[in-house]
């Protein structure tokens, strides 16, 4: 029984792990558009 917590906590944990880095991914990739979307913004002017 404890065997079996134990694998489930370590396969949830890895997903959590897995999306929280590709949500920190997605964030920055926002980031990083919308300061290009700036700096586009600046040149237009």
């Amino acid at each position: 029984m404890k065997e079996l917590l134990n694998a489930t906590i370590k396969k949830y944990h890895s997903i959590l792990w897995y999306y929280m880095l590709n949500g920190m991914k997605i964030i920055d990739t926002k980031r990083m558009w919308e300061s290009k979307w700036f700096c586009l913004n600046l040149n237009m002017n």
